[in-house]
């Protein structure tokens, strides 16, 4: 078993986690401007110490994907050619869903081909 990792509800996908031999942690990343709304989201940097914690626990090669950030990584990424969502208050979220859904998928049936 890895240490510290549970996963709730069934243990199968964690055996079938540590039995893959090539297997990496993607993340998908976005903004939103319904995170800015006043109380709204007390989230703050959690997600990314989340996802910092997740990646070290599991000693697993990492993919950031971006489907619309605000500031683009400091690192190689994937890009759905995606723009941050804006706040839905005053409009459509995200000018272009349906071309980072296909984008989402072409790139998931991609690494599924490569990776466990």
């Amino acid at each position: 078993m890895i240490d510290n990792v549970k996963i709730f509800g069934s243990d199968k996908q964690l055996k079938a986690l540590e039995q893959s031999k090539n297997t990496v942690f993607v993340c998908v990343l976005g903004n939103t401007g319904v995170s800015k709304i006043p109380g709204i989201s007390g989230a703050g940097g959690t997600p990314g110490l989340l996802t910092k914690t997740t990646v070290e626990l599991l000693d697993l090669p990492f993919i950031p994907i971006s489907a619309g950030l605000e500031v683009e990584p400091q690192t190689s990424y994937i890009s759905l050619n995606g723009q941050p969502g804006g706040n839905i208050k005053e409009g459509k979220g995200v000018p272009n869903p349906e071309e980072i859904f296909e984008s989402a998928k072409e790139t998931g049936q991609l690494l599924s081909s490569i990776c466990d």
